[in-house]
């Protein structure tokens, strides 16, 4: 049996568990809250991150495309560097030919003032002077 004194003390008994789940609750809340905003704040800063390397991968897709077509343009010239080397290999070619045929008519020709004597002393000094011109142009051709 309860006693009056009892009767008034019930109500302070259960007050002190209830205070206590409340204030379990209270920080439980305020400690989930605290969580969403960190998480709140990670998930802003992950949207930036990926924003920037977005930002990041468009750049570097424009330095490609722009290495593409220089590198594009570098082939185009090497080919037409390569075009007019041959080009002027087969000038050179000629040239030499032409250097090699003219030596020999100048050989020619000196043998023949030569064996012509007197008469083609005058022929003879001629090719003297254009038979060393020749082997100078000879010369310079690589």
């Amino acid at each position: 049996m309860l006693n009056g004194n009892s009767s008034k003390r019930l109500p302070l008994i259960l007050k002190k568990p209830t205070q206590q789940g409340s204030s379990h609750q209270a920080a439980s809340l305020e400690e989930t809250s605290s969580s969403l905003e960190e998480m709140g704040a990670m998930t802003k800063q992950n949207a930036e991150n990926s924003r920037m390397s977005d930002t990041l991968m468009k750049e570097a897709n424009q330095v490609v495309s722009r290495a593409n077509g220089s590198t594009t343009h570098l082939t185009a010239s090497m080919e037409d560097i390569f075009k007019a080397s041959e080009e002027t290999s087969k000038i050179i070619k000629t040239i030499d030919e032409i250097a090699f045929q003219t030596n020999l008519l100048a050989l020619n020709a000196a043998v023949e003032a030569a064996r012509a004597g007197e008469a083609g002393a005058s022929f003879g000094v001629s090719t003297d002077n254009f038979f060393p011109k020749m082997v100078k142009i000879y010369k310079m051709i690589p």
